[in-house]
């Protein structure tokens, strides 16, 4: 095994990019930084000042969120910041940089994360131990658990387990598993023997990990490690020969050495020595061997003296250690006067061999080698790693060449060595050492051999010290930080660094996410060198069958709690190497960890980091629910800290609006010195909006107070309902208020002068739906681009939406770039197979937006353009839409699409052949886009004045997996009418049948559907060129006026909210009336929060959710605080279905489990949640929020399926679980949700 081969290559870009903390919320701010410098083999340079950088920053789908160029400063870094936006998708994140068309990349976490409050700090209470153990020796550790602002956690409960690897192991534990009033306790395990299982050649000293999980009271777990070494014996034997090389007749000292774990010598070992010499006959070792006993003396020691013979020994030292383990150690020796003594040991020759005396080296030491060769002559020994860095010849003398050479600076921190010769060839030497007629000969050989070495490269490290006025703080306080950055020899230097001012707790959920700098600039690398024999080139001959092929009245409120206090991005220091900085930390109590990383124009670098703390005399820390619900019962807590010397009796009161308190709001508690105590409130929530929860805590002239938002919602089934419909002069529309919650309710009437401005409905919709795969990313951007293309044409005057739709259309575009895959197709997400379809979706969107004026990167649609043209499939009415989808994007295959047309036209769907009449057309073909069209009239069906086309739902995986419906087939034909036959008189039908099925504020069902209706009406409408006169319009409530006013070119469209307070309970009649005889398009929504004391289970999919103990696997709704459960949500769905989403909201009491984040990792819980495809988990994504766990899944077959999560009990109360829902994203009729679930929490 050679452990060079795993080493990094260099690239000709060092970017070494890293953000400020490695773990952000949606809604915060990332801040980064990135280093950049040209990498020639570590022979680094500074990239010209002003050089332009590309930063792009990618979700965990690789979908791009946001591209932006910052300029390189004299010190060749750059810095900004962006803005996670809320409802951000979770996960690992990346960000990269690209200068001068080279890329770097670094990754950090957004996750709905809480931070924890205390830290688990885990040390052995037997120092003397260095953390090495013998199996089965007793471990005793020291389990210390303090709150982040200094003071100890007392009375916590311990979990524990051991590890090696992610494997749990059986182990005695023993001693108190609750902490004592310094929030320590003391435990005892044994430390636990390896079984490797499989891993067979694991037989030496292994890593174990004892894991404690703590709770303080709050039910906000925090884990906690310490790591030690478990030998298997107890000796740790050693054998020196003074090199590997000796002379015969010569004696050779042997110098052997027998110690415990510990490195303490152990006195009288008897162990025995086996000098073995080489078989040249066989190739292996002598098993007749001499044998010399050894004792080692009081030092551990024993030597002695060997005269060997020419040959090639192995000297095995054996014994048993004091628990009788056997022990071994091997050396090998070559002894040998001159190189005709040498000899190859290998039974296959190896024509060249080189090996160094050392395997390291500080710069300007002589490094000896010894250069084993079946031949003699020149040869070249160059010095490599990623480019020759230097050379020069040598003489060759078989079998074995000696040699010095100088190690200089410029081979740190490593640097192969290899040596290069030819071989004159003959009968015996052949390129590979064996005959084989299938290559060429030549007249001699190329052999290499290569050495790694590595070289000391210290000399590049910067000192930098960094020191706080105090180490102490108030929040809010002023602190003035000291850097001194010093070089490797202690003279100052001028130097650029970044101060990160990140509350410590942060990096209890996530690890640091970049390198230490001087590893990322300094650490050995890979070779990237490759050697070929240029000079003879050769040939294959062929023979038959070869082939190949990431104040006391009121004490003045803290509210101000960030995760970053202060982030300086590229401060200087002084020609002293000094810089002085001075920030204000915010209200948090915790400890602050303050980072500095630094480099020079001259590419040292180092960095540094030291801690504060801030915390008051008393003050007051709340633990308040994620989220409640309305009609909640729970009990609020907060912990009163006493940090003076002193017993105080405090003043704790919480205040709420919308919370009812049963206890008092004022409590008096009494607080020893150094201690804290907690207080609870019981409450009752009447309110289904948001609040701000306010404790305040007073003891004589101590005081504190904190305000926190508290997450509420409304105990409410949500229904929307909306009336589209269209009138001329007057009309009445019944309105029902049902018993609704009007806090979190409302009604919204829309009026349009003409059909196009319920366009901007449609296209609001799309623009705020929540979720984001490839479908609903398109049907986002397209409508997007054709709207705001013809908007003038259209009339349309929504300035606020117009004005933010370039850049919605760009953010859309550069998230396809990203969800694109390989192949240059697209699936469902950015990890599921490419689909046809999608794939054609896709590209068509994309040809239409670079037709509206929007620029779109060309070799995205080559590459869409060149999967489909091969693997269109066999289906014919997939064939149609991407022969449809290639001809629009300028990439249409005439012959094929013909063909396709004469052989399946009068097969296809409508959807179909409205698709192949519109890529005929594309292609020239007018005479047979027409004939498509007779084709396509067939399906029509004519109501009234409405014209539609059905789509057929027989064939239920197409019907599904396309996202088909008649409503997106009539948008479709009515496209190919409006193009290829614009005077048909089935058009106003059809515009009429659209119009009919809008749905208001939800545009027109499904994100599909909405946007395939938006694209054919606006090609209608733009070709409409009717002048319209003002329309005067008023709006009345059972009879009293609610609004007037007049519709025109300045304000065609007008959105008023009927107000719930003015409206009667039951039944209510709203009156529109128009002037003139003009058309007024209205929209009537209403969102109603219906109030239930139960909802029951409905919908064609049915849901049932269980909440179940992981022990002993029964369904409970009563839980102890603190217990683990795992919610189980079945479903059974009636049919196969594409695009499915599941939503489980959780109760206010429940904290679902992440189980990417450290703090909270769990037994039994998987450690990396990051992979979670079909295969393993039976969906594609999911979502871990703090009010709910949504899971996708691409296809799901019909029948029963159940999904689980892991959720802890954290608040105690009487909690109410909404309904779980499931839909199918694509066909709103196929939907359901579960019954509504009260659950206990007790404490």
């Amino acid at each position: 095994d050679d452990p060079a081969a795993d080493l990094p290559e260099g690239q000709p870009l060092l970017a070494y990019i890293y953000t400020e903390r490695p773990i952000y919320k949606p809604g915060q701010t990332v801040n980064f930084k990135a280093i950049l410098r040209q990498d020639d083999d570590m022979r680094y340079s500074l990239p010209q000042t002003g050089t332009p950088v590309l930063v792009r920053v990618r979700d965990t789908r690789k979908n791009n969120l946001r591209t932006f160029t910052l300029a390189t400063n004299d010190f060749g870094s750059i810095n900004g910041d962006f803005v996670i936006p809320e409802g951000a998708m979770l996960g690992k994140y990346t960000l990269e940089v690209e200068i001068n068309g080279m890329t770097g990349s670094t990754l950090f976490r957004v996750e709905d994360y809480r931070k924890p409050d205390y830290q688990v700090s885990i040390t052995s209470l037997q120092p003397e131990q260095l953390g090495r153990y013998i199996k089965g020796e007793t471990v005793k550790v020291q389990v210390q658990v303090a709150y982040y602002f200094g003071e100890p956690v007392v009375g916590a409960r311990l979990n524990v387990e051991t590890f090696y690897d992610y494997s749990s192991v059986s182990t005695d534990v023993s001693g108190e598993l609750i902490t004592d009033e310094q929030g320590n306790a003391t435990l005892t395990i044994k430390a636990p023997a390896y079984d490797g299982g499989y891993d067979w050649w694991r037989t030496g000293m292994e890593r174990a990990r004892l894991q404690i999980t703590v709770d303080d009271g709050s039910h906000q777990n925090v884990t906690g490690h310490y790591y030690f070494d478990v030998y298997p014996t107890a000796d740790q034997i050693s054998l020196d020969t003074g090199g590997r090389y000796a002379q015969p007749g010569k004696p050779i000292t042997v110098n052997i050495r027998d110690a415990d774990i510990f490195d303490r010598p152990l006195a009288g070992r008897e162990l025995t020595l086996l000098i073995q010499t080489w078989d040249r006959t066989k190739f292996d070792f002598d098993t007749s061997s001499q044998t010399l006993p050894i004792q080692t003396d009081t030092n551990g020691k024993a030597s002695l003296q060997l005269t060997l013979k020419t040959g090639y020994y192995r000297l095995r030292l054996t014994g048993r250690d004091i628990l009788g383990n056997t022990i071994e150690k091997d050396r090998w020796i070559y002894v040998f006067k001159d190189r005709h003594d040498w000899f190859v040991r290998q039974q296959e020759q190896s024509q060249l061999a080189i090996s160094a005396e050392k395997e390291r080296y500080k710069p300007y030491e002589k490094a000896r080698l010894a250069i084993e060769s079946t031949f003699s002559g020149p040869a070249w020994l160059t010095f490599e790693r990623g480019s020759v860095i230097s050379s020069k010849q040598i003489e060759l003398t078989a079998p074995l060449t000696i040699l010095e050479t100088d190690i200089i600076p410029e081979h740190a921190p490593n640097v192969f060595i290899t040596v290069n010769a030819w071989q004159t060839a003959s009968e015996r030497v052949s390129r590979y050492g064996y005959p084989d007629s299938s290559i060429s000969s030549a007249d001699s050989y190329l052999r290499m051999a290569r050495v790694h070495v590595e070289v000391d490269a210290s000399t590049k490290a910067l000192d930098i010290r960094v020191t706080t006025d105090k180490q102490t703080y108030l929040p809010g306080e002023t602190v003035e930080a000291k850097i001194q950055v010093n070089d490797a020899a202690g003279r100052p230097e001028l130097a650029e660094f970044s101060l990160a001012v990140v509350d410590e707790s942060i990096f209890a959920l996530a690890r640091d996410n970049a390198l230490p700098i001087f590893e990322a600039f300094y650490n050995p690398r890979g070779l990237a060198l490759d050697t070929y024999d240029t000079m003879k080139p050769w040939r294959f001959i062929r023979q038959p069958d070869f082939g190949g092929g990431g104040d006391e009245g009121s004490p003045e409120l803290r509210v101000d709690f960030l995760d970053t206090s202060t982030w300086l991005p590229d401060v200087e220091t002084d020609e002293q190497g000094q810089a002085t900085v001075q920030f204000t930390l915010p209200d948090n109590t915790t400890r602050w960890r303050l980072s500095v990383k630094a480099i020079t124009r001259q590419h040292q670098v180092g960095q540094s980091q030291t801690y504060i703390e801030t915390k008051k005399e008393l003050f007051v820390r709340a633990s308040l629910p994620r989220i409640l619900t309305e009609g909640d019962v729970a009990t609020l807590t907060a912990f009163v800290h006493n940090d003076s010397d002193r017993t105080l009796v405090a003043r704790v009161s919480l205040t709420a609006p919308g919370l009812e308190l049963d206890d008092p709001a004022e409590q008096r508690v009494s607080l020893p010195p150094g201690e804290a105590r907690v207080v609870g409130w019981r409450v009752k929530v009447f309110t289904g909006k948001p609040t701000q929860v306010t404790i305040r805590v007073r003891a004589g002239q101590m005081q504190d107070g904190v305000q926190l938002p508290l997450s509420i919602r409304p105990a409410v089934v949500r229904e929307v309902q909306t009336q589209s419909g269209q009138f001329s002069d007057a009309t009445t529309l019944g309105l029902n208020l049902p018993q609704v919650d009007k806090e979190n309710s409302q009604v919204t009437l829309t009026l349009n002068r003409s059909l196009s401005g319920t366009l901007l409905n449609g296209l609001e919709f799309l623009t705020g739906y929540p979720y984001g795969c490839v479908e609903q990313t398109m049907s986002r951007a397209l409508p997007n681009a054709v709207v705001a293309h013809a908007a003038s044409e259209l009339g349309l005057s929504n300035a606020g939406l117009q004005a933010e739709l370039p850049s919605l259309i760009q953010a859309s575009l550069v998230k396809l770039y990203g969800q694109q895959h390989d192949d240059g197709g697209w699936g469902w997400w950015y990890d599921d197979y490419t689909d046809a379809y999608q794939t054609a979706w896709v590209l068509f969107g994309l040809s239409v937006i670079r037709d509206s004026g929007y620029a779109v990167e060309p070799r995205v649609i080559e590459d869409a353009a060149h999967w489909l043209k091969n693997n269109g499939g066999a289906e014919p009415r997939i064939q149609a839409y991407v022969f449809y989808s290639l001809a629009r994007a300028g990439q249409g295959d005439r012959e094929r699409t013909l063909n396709l047309a004469r052989q399946s036209g009068q097969e296809l769907d409508p959807f179909s052949q409205a698709a192949l009449a519109l890529a005929l057309h594309y292609a020239g073909e007018e005479k047979e886009a027409r004939a498509m069209l007779r084709l396509l009239e067939k399906g029509v069906v004519q109501e009234g004045e409405y014209v539609s086309l059905p789509q057929s739902d027989e064939d239920g995986q197409y019907y599904s997996k396309t996202m088909s419906s008649s409503l997106r087939t009539t948008a479709l034909a009515l496209q190919a009418y409006v193009e290829i036959d614009p005077q048909n008189p089935l058009i106003p039908g059809m515009v009429q049948y659209l119009a009919s099925k809008r749905k208001g504020m939800e545009g027109w069902g499904t994100t599909n559907e909405t946007s395939y209706t938006i694209l054919a009406l606006t090609e209608y409408l733009a070709i409409q060129n009717k002048a319209q006169s003002a329309t005067p319009y008023r709006v009345s409530l059972n009879g009293i006026s609610l609004a007037e006013g007049i519709l025109d070119s300045g304000q065609s469209n007008v959105s008023l909210e009927i107000p719930l307070a003015e409206m009667s309970a039951g039944a209510n009649s709203l009156q529109l009336q128009a002037e003139g005889n003009s058309q007024v398009y209205f929209d009537l929504t209403t969102q109603y929060s219906r109030l239930q004391d139960a909802s029951e289970a409905i919908g064609k999919i049915k849901i049932s959710r269980r909440y179940v103990d992981p022990n002993d696997k029964t369904a409970t709704h009563n839980l102890e605080s603190n217990q683990l459960v795992q919610v189980e949500l079945t479903i059974d769905v009636p049919e196969d279905i594409s695009y499915f989403a599941l939503e489980d909201y959780l109760p206010g009491g429940l904290e679902a489990l992440n189980e990417g984040l450290n703090a909270s990792q769990e037994p039994g819980v998987s450690w990396n949640y990051e992979v979670l495809f079909w295969d393993d988990r039976g969906y594609n994504y999911k979502e871990i929020r703090g009010d709910r766990v949504v899971f996708f899944i691409t296809s799901l077959s019909r029948g029963k399926h159940t999904f689980r999560y892991m959720a802890r009990a954290t608040t105690a109360g009487q909690f109410v679980a909404l309904p779980a829902q499931a839909y199918a994203m694509y066909d709103l009729s196929l939907w359901g949700r579960s019954d509504r679930a009260d659950l206990q929490i007790n404490e």
